[in-house]
Formats: structure tokens, C-alpha cells, sequence
């Protein structure tokens, strides 16, 4: 049935589309189709009260998606969602607090928001509570309440969180707990960490081995952490590498592998701004001595390498990136 134009609710209804139009043609300039259309389906399930699409209404007005960007209005979103108990709302909502990115800066507030998500097991609030506790920012300071969640995060698998717990306990803030320090502990978190790749916890490791620094020294294990660190793509672990096969430290000396591990390192890193110059300099002076058939061996195995380890990498990326999805989906 259409309204005619003369029935009492034409003119209000009309009023309310002009002022739609007008509030949405901003909207329009620079977005595609789909944003906006992506924007005003979350505003209508938002609106709903659903808080999932609360708190993504709040990122598409955080990032400009599909909508002028307002912090404040996101902010807004982000709170409805947290006070109907989402981890992921709450977190945010913490963290514009902690540093008045569209909400007054507030410490005790973002403390209190980020509690309620780290109670709900978000990683990310537990690690972010931790500091709160170790400084005393926005709670009472408390050495012990920042260890249980320091650990809490840490036991939920991410490596960076295992391996700063470990470095905590190790030479950081948290170091002699009751008077003594927890190498049983503090191996477990540098082991679990090394496990999924992190560089630093492997070189620690790596190095209280090789040193017998709070624990007895194992040449062996020592090398077996440096490999590893190497495998990851650690481009000065590749070359310290290198200098073992050149040596014939700990391993048996093979100019092949030392070739490849220099190559790794210098030629090709994973990361070229880690380039290392040290190894470039082993790789020329050892060249120099080599067969050309011995050389062209040592290419082919850099190059093997080289595709271990961007799978491993790749793998690990996989895997972080399915993690990650899950906490922002919220769910």
C-alpha cells in the first residue's frame, strides 16, 4: 500500500528518509558499494542488540569502512557490546581507556574492562592485566597477580606471551620469586616458546646451554637450539652455524653446509634488513677455497634450506592467523 501524501505520518516519514540520505552520502564518497552495504547491514543487526555486530559496528567507525570514521561513536559500540559480556568488546573497550583513543584516558576503567576479558580467557587482556599489576596502572601493584597472569596467557599457547614469561622470570621483573629463581620454570616457557619458532627463546636457550648459566652445560643441546634457531630463519644463527661446519666445532666440518648456512645468511635472508654482514664476509673467504663443484653443491643446499624453512614459516603464519581469527570474530 502506498502512503498518500496528505495521510498524518507521510511527513514525518519523509523527513526521516531526507535526513537518511543526508547522513549516508558522505558515507558514499570514496567507499565501494560493498563497504556501505556491508556497514548498513551491522547497523541493522546492531541496532538489534546483537553484540557481536555491536562491537563490528565499532570497528567500521574506528577504521572508516563504510562510514565516516568517529572514534567516539565507535567507542560507543564497543561499550554496548562489552556490557552485554564480549571478551573481544571488552578488550577494546580497555584498551581506548588506557590510552584516551575516543574515550577519556582512564586506568582503572581500562583495568576494569580488561579484567572482565581476561576472566572470559582473552589472551590479549590477561597479558595487558599483567602489566596493569607489574606497574601498577590503574590497580594496586602486586608482583603475584601479575604472575597469574602472565601465566594465564602463557598457558593459552602463544609463544611471544611464553617466551616473556620466561624472560620475566628470568632476568626481568619477576625474577626471585620467594627468594629463588624457577629454572624448571623458566625452561619450560623458554622450550615452549623455542617449540613454535621464537627466535629469542631459542638464542636463550641456545646460550644457558652453551654458557651453563642456571643450568649444566650441554654442548650438544646448545647446538641442537642454535640449529633450530636457524631452521626458523635466525639469520645470525645461520651464520653462527656456518661458522660451526667452517670450524668443525660440535659437528663434523663439512664446507658444504657451512657454504649454505653463510649463503642463508647473507645472500638470501628471510628478513633482508637482517642481513649479515659477517657471514657475507666467511661466505667470500670461504668460497675462495672451494671446488666449483663443491660450491655449486653448497647453492643447491642454501637453496634447499631455504625452502624448509619458508614452509615452516608459512605453516606457523597459517596457524597464528586462524588463532587471531578466531579472538576477532569474537566468538
Amino acid at each position: 500500500m502506498v502512503m498518500s501524501p496528505h495521510a498524518p505520518g507521510f511527513r514525518k516519514s519523509a523527513y526521516f528518509l531526507v535526513a537518511l540520505l543526508m547522513s549516508v552520502s558522505p558515507v558514499m564518497a570514496g567507499m565501494s558499494p560493498a563497504e556501505v552495504r556491508a556497514f548498513e547491514d551491522c547497523m541493522v543487526k546492531a541496532a538489534k542488540g546483537d553484540r557481536f555486530s555491536q562491537c563490528q559496528l565499532g570497528d567500521f567507525y574506528a577504521a572508516g569502512h563504510g562510514v565516516v570514521a568517529d572514534q567516539e561513536v565507535a567507542t560507543k559500540w564497543y561499550r554496548q557490546a562489552a556490557e552485554q559480556g564480549l571478551p573481544l568488546a571488552q578488550h577494546k573497550l580497555g584498551n581506548r581507556h588506557a590510552f584516551g583513543h575516543g574515550a577519556p584516558k582512564d586506568l582503572v576503567e581500562s583495568a576494569t574492562w580488561h579484567r572482565m576479558a581476561a576472566e572470559q580467557g582473552l589472551d590479549w587482556s590477561q597479558y595487558h592485566l599483567a602489566h596493569c599489576y607489574l606497574r601498577g596502572e590503574g590497580v594496586k601493584k602486586d608482583v603475584d597477580e601479575a604472575l597469574k597472569w602472565f601465566r594465564a596467557a602463557a598457558e593459552q599457547g602463544d609463544s611471544a606471551y611464553q617466551y616473556q614469561l620466561a624472560v620475566s622470570l628470568h632476568k626481568g621483573p619477576l625474577t626471585y620469586q620467594d627468594g629463588k629463581q624457577d629454572m624448571p620454570q623458566i625452561l619450560k616457557w623458554y622450550r615452549l616458546a623455542a617449540e613454535q619458532g621464537e627466535i629469542d627463546a631459542l638464542r636463550a636457550l641456545s646460550y644457558l646451554y652453551e654458557q651453563g648459566g642456571g643450568v649444566k652445560k650441554d654442548e650438544a643441546e646448545a647446538l641442537n637450539w642454535l640449529r633450530l634457531a636457524a631452521m626458523w630463519g635466525d639469520e645470525s644463527s645461520q651464520g653462527f652455524l656456518g661458522d660451526r661446519y667452517a670450524s668443525g666445532k660440535g659437528v663434523a666440518k663439512d664446507e658444504v653446509e657451512a657454504f649454505a648456512f653463510y649463503r642463508l645468511a647473507s645472500v638470501q635472508p628471510s628478513n633482508p634488513a637482517q642481513k649479515n654482514v659477517r657471514a657475507g664476509e666467511r661466505l667470500t673467504e670461504l668460497e675462495s677455497k672451494m671446488s666449483p663443484d663443491a660450491r655449486e653443491r653448497g647453492v643447491r643446499r642454501a637453496d634447499v634450506l631455504k625452502s624448509e624453512i619458508a614452509a615452516r614459516l608459512k605453516a606457523r603464519e597459517t596457524e597464528r592467523d586462524a588463532r587471531n581469527a578466531t579472538k576477532l570474530s569474537g566468538r
